[in-house]
């Protein structure tokens, strides 16, 4: 009985790796909204970080370190270190989180006009994931980040249609 549970945890932990390397090293989560707003207005949401407070959907405590990096912080001391690493006006911006265990997520925000409306795309991709856990894990990506990232859209969503005034 022992050596029948031996090689089905064999087999079982043979699958998993070899199911591992065929998973890629990156995974990347691509969410998007469209709504009548004035461009500018959305575009600033993202690439003024003292207006992150207002959208970005999160409980930590912000920090702007400079006109383009941010530290969010939580009681239990986790920091989470959001750079602007590129943008261009009205357009694109490009971040980078790093994460307290010293992960990295990329993110590529696009702002396109689309017959009076502003599109938005935000996706954040997470690379050089480690074989044979960090492949596996990347596949949990999309359903523990996807609705946070939808939650930020759809509060900028909220604040450009009805900006208020004190806090842009």
């Amino acid at each position: 009985m022992f050596q029948k549970i031996m090689g089905i945890f064999i087999l079982s932990l043979a699958f998993i790796l070899v199911f591992a390397l065929v998973i890629p090293s990156s995974q990347t989560v691509h969410t998007t909204i469209r709504f009548k707003t004035n461009h500018q207005l959305a575009f600033e949401q993202v690439h003024n970080l003292n207006n992150w407070k207002h959208w970005y959907p999160c409980e930590f405590k912000s920090t702007i370190l400079s006109d383009s990096e941010i530290r969010w912080n939580n009681e239990t001391k986790k920091n989470i270190l959001t750079k602007i690493i590129h943008s261009k006006k009205n357009e694109n911006i490009n971040t980078l989180i790093t994460l307290s265990n010293g992960h990295q997520l990329y993110g590529e925000w696009t702002f396109k006009e689309e017959e009076g409306d502003i599109r938005i795309t935000w996706d954040m991709e997470v690379k050089h994931l480690s074989y044979p856990i960090g492949k596996i894990m990347g596949l949990f990506l999309e359903p523990s980040i996807k609705s946070y990232m939808n939650q930020g859209l759809q509060q900028i969503k909220k604040r450009t249609e009805t900006p208020q005034q004190n806090d842009l």
